[in-house]
């Protein structure tokens, strides 16, 4: 039986997960044979780990909302080809995402956040992951002249 392996991020409710729910939705109803599993990397790693930093980012977005441009520029926007997207806490989710396609052995990833496309994407490189992976994302973030906008 195929398995298709869905990641959004943070467990809770949110357009990645409203994604990979309607998705998966549709696919039950035109495809037959098929598993679908829908897992959040953070948690997968550490629950407590997830609920503080989505608990952080809640509470962050709604008194300093204002500062989401800057953190994002400066946590995820790669000024240089040379530099790393994750910095500090890359290995430590990437050492996770590649236990979890092994404990999964999924037929075909679809990640609903750009963080475990990123992730899977190094994997890839690194000849650590060969299963396929789309893309969907619910928002993008336009990055124009070293500057975000959203």
């Amino acid at each position: 039986m195929k398995k298709i392996l869905f990641l959004p991020l943070f467990r809770m409710q949110s357009g990645h997960h409203q994604v990979a729910e309607a998705l998966m939705d549709m696919l039950k109803k035109h495809s037959n044979g098929i598993t679908y599993k829908k897992i959040d990397l953070i948690s997968y790693t550490n629950t407590s780990l997830e609920k503080f930093i989505a608990n952080s980012y809640l509470t962050w977005i709604r008194y300093a909302p204002e500062t989401y441009n800057l953190a994002y520029k400066n946590l995820f926007y790669v000024h240089s080809p040379k530099e790393s997207v994750c910095k500090w806490y890359q290995q430590l989710f990437m050492n996770k995402m590649e236990r979890l396609i092994a404990e999964e052995k999924p037929d075909l990833i679809v990640c609903t956040h750009g963080f475990p496309s990123y992730l899977l994407s190094q994997l890839k490189m690194k000849g650590k992951c060969s299963t396929p992976v789309i893309n969907v994302y619910t928002d993008f973030l336009l990055i124009m002249c070293g500057e975000a906008k959203a």
